[in-house]
């Protein structure tokens, strides 16, 4: 199976999943989904969130294999989500999505970082420990970092104020922290309601990025992944 791996905001794809990407197989292949401008993806950054999902989903229908999921973190969760839904608009429905670290859309009014400084935003991205170094003391890549985490806030804010129609054929995964002051576990949880296929909903211990910090998550991942590839397996088959 394919697994389509989406990354938070400001993040690299190709950069955040990589030891996924060895630790997981045989159960899946983590294909890292780098938005444009980022990692090995040189596309033209895209002008709306919706031109982005266009761009992502013509990646997917040109890679996919017939068994495939998709894994996305805090916004990444938000575009995974949206990606599922073209994919079932469009006859190609994922086996399994992973929505982790975001909150399910609610309908009341999201409480936006846009209004923050370059500083204020960077610094507080820093506290939940995904600003490498590197970009914490280097002038022209701290201005790098801040124009990527604008776009993808605000990019994230519009997803975070709509009011999606629940998918009908994709089965989802939740995955909180249980210290996430970003998107707490009931939160969380709430994206079960937006999918008419099964669901399940599990709570770890860490903060925002518990995904990319406790070795529990990826285990419980590939069993997930280990229990639908023996459901995929025909009967009589080795």
């Amino acid at each position: 199976m394919q697994l389509f791996a989406l990354a938070y905001a400001g993040g690299t794809a190709s950069t955040a999943y990589a030891k996924l990407q060895v630790d997981l197989p045989p159960l899946a292949e983590v294909v890292p989904l780098d938005l444009p401008g980022r990692g090995r993806n040189t596309a033209r950054r895209p002008g709306s969130v919706d031109d982005l999902i266009d761009h992502l989903w013509e990646t997917i229908a040109d890679r996919a294999q017939p068994d495939w999921g998709l894994l996305g973190h805090s916004y990444g969760a938000g575009l995974a989500f949206e990606l599922a839904k073209r994919a079932e608009e469009n006859g190609q429905p994922p086996q399994v999505c992973f929505l982790s670290g975001r909150r399910a859309p609610s309908g009341l009014a999201h409480p936006s970082r846009q209004s923050l400084t370059d500083e204020e935003l960077l610094k507080q991205v820093a506290e939940w420990g995904a600003l490498p170094r590197e970009f914490q003391t280097h002038p022209a890549l701290r201005e790098m970092a801040a124009a990527r985490l604008r776009e993808d806030v605000a990019f994230s804010d519009e997803l975070h104020a709509r009011s999606p129609e629940p998918l009908d054929q994709t089965v989802l995964h939740t995955l909180a922290g249980n210290d996430d002051p970003v998107a707490p576990p009931e939160a969380v949880h709430s994206w079960r309601r937006f999918t008419h296929a099964p669901s399940t909903a599990q709570t770890f211990d860490g903060e925002h990025f518990f995904l990319f910090t406790n070795p529990d998550v990826q285990i419980a991942i590939g069993d997930r992944l280990g229990r639908l590839a023996s459901a995929l397996t025909p009967k009589g088959t080795l």
